[in-house]
């Protein structure tokens, strides 16, 4: 490192400083179809692992060590670019299929309907007088406004240990499963209390840049779900079916009728602990594909409003 490669590098100056005396920047290509030679004129970027060390010994061994470290980096970029496509596998997978599914899939769990019996929270998420707004809006308004409110939504269903199952239009599919039915059901009932003042300072928010504005409607139930690889040999989905899940969808369906923003199953109620003084009935209806009346109840009025 010299005085004239500070200039080209303001790096080297802070190195320097750090008491760094030699510099070695080493490119390897890694993968069957980069082993050819790297060209540094080629527009063709290829596969590989980019790696700089900074040397504070004896200048004069410098070059001993640049050696042995051209000599060992091959080897070294190939452990390194395994585990870097792994981790970029993983934070993909987690993205676009689930905290807990990626990891699941990631660890082997992809044979078409292997799946496992569980207890958890259901919960739908749901946008009010969405179709009146795609109606409305241009495409990328209206997928700034999904944007928006999911963001919020996913950030505290992550914050309480629950897990997004998928985005179905205007809608969010979740569960919450920590451990005990009580433990999930307190879970998701945080979730929902820490919702609210979230999706009314996204609206204060949209409202001061004179952007369109949205409701939400949540409906949880608690029971027995069937959870894992559904679909057909070449395209799968890790998802939860169940009559758990239909019973779900059947509550969310009531929300003009009870005239509540958020309905819970009285399954919620019964493994809510403490919180189930503030639990309050809506009423008993036959929810269709039913086999008997199911009662429903809302948070205490303080804490939700109407539909």
């Amino acid at each position: 490192m010299t005085d004239t490669e500070e200039h080209r590098f303001p790096i080297f100056a802070e190195l320097r400083a750090m008491g760094g005396t030699s510099y070695l920047a080493h490119w390897q290509p890694v993968g069957q179809k980069t082993r050819q030679e790297y060209d540094p004129a080629s527009t063709i970027v290829a596969e590989g692992v980019l790696a700089s060390w900074t040397l504070d010994g004896d200048p004069k061994e410098a070059e001993q060590h640049r050696n042995l470290i051209r000599g060992c980096f091959e080897t070294l970029a190939i452990v390194l670019a395994v585990d870097s496509n792994r981790e970029m596998g993983r934070s993909l997978l987690q993205v676009y299929l689930g905290r807990d599914a990626g990891s699941r899939v990631l660890s082997g769990e992809i044979t078409r309907g292997s799946s496992q019996l569980i207890d958890a929270v259901i919960c739908l998420f749901d946008l009010r007088d969405f179709m009146a707004l795609s109606e409305q809006l241009p495409g990328t308004a209206l997928v700034e406004l999904l944007n928006d409110y999911f963001g919020h939504v996913v950030d505290v269903i992550h914050a309480h240990g629950g897990n997004i199952l998928k985005f179905m239009g205007d809608g969010v599919m979740a569960m919450f499963n920590l451990g005990t039915l009580e433990e999930d059901v307190q879970a998701a009932l945080r979730a929902v209390a820490e919702l609210g003042p979230r999706m009314e300072a996204v609206n204060a928010d949209r409202a001061a840049r004179d952007l369109p504005l949205a409701g939400y409607t949540m409906a949880l139930h608690a029971g027995e779900i069937l959870y894992g690889n559904i679909g057909a040999p070449h395209r799968l989905d890790f998802t939860v079916i169940g009559p758990a899940v239909n019973l779900t969808a059947r509550i969310a369906d009531m929300h003009r009728t009870v005239e509540r923003s958020i309905i819970l199953s009285e399954d919620v109620r019964r493994a809510a602990g403490a919180e189930r003084d503030n639990l309050i009935s809506v009423g008993r209806y036959m929810l269709r594909g039913a086999a008997a009346p199911v009662e429903l109840f809302t948070i205490c009025p303080a804490e939700t409003g109407p539909a």
